[in-house]
């Protein structure tokens, strides 16, 4: 019986958190997982400037700061301005 209970708690811990809760304990708060459905669409289709939090618009090539900051959005962009990544940091 013991196993079987040991087994249970040791498989649990193979189920993956939910987006968000994984980002927050990640420390990653800047709300790019709320972005999402904006990547593989052009980096015009969203006002970035509008967000309250830093945003770094990254195009293919750029040199950029491997600073981390959670609150900050990076954008990443491919040569025809269509976004490919959305994430904190």
């Amino acid at each position: 019986m013991r196993f079987a209970v040991g087994a249970v708690v040791l498989l649990s811990a193979c189920v993956p958190k939910a987006d968000a809760e994984d980002a927050t304990a990640r420390g990653e708060t800047c709300g790019a997982d709320q972005l999402q459905e904006f990547v593989d669409g052009p980096v015009t289709a969203y006002d970035f400037d509008a967000l309250e939090q830093p945003v770094r618009i990254i195009g293919p090539n750029s040199m950029v700061t491997m600073d981390h900051r959670p609150d900050r959005v990076n954008v990443e962009t491919d040569e025809n301005d269509v976004i490919t990544r959305i994430y904190c940091g």
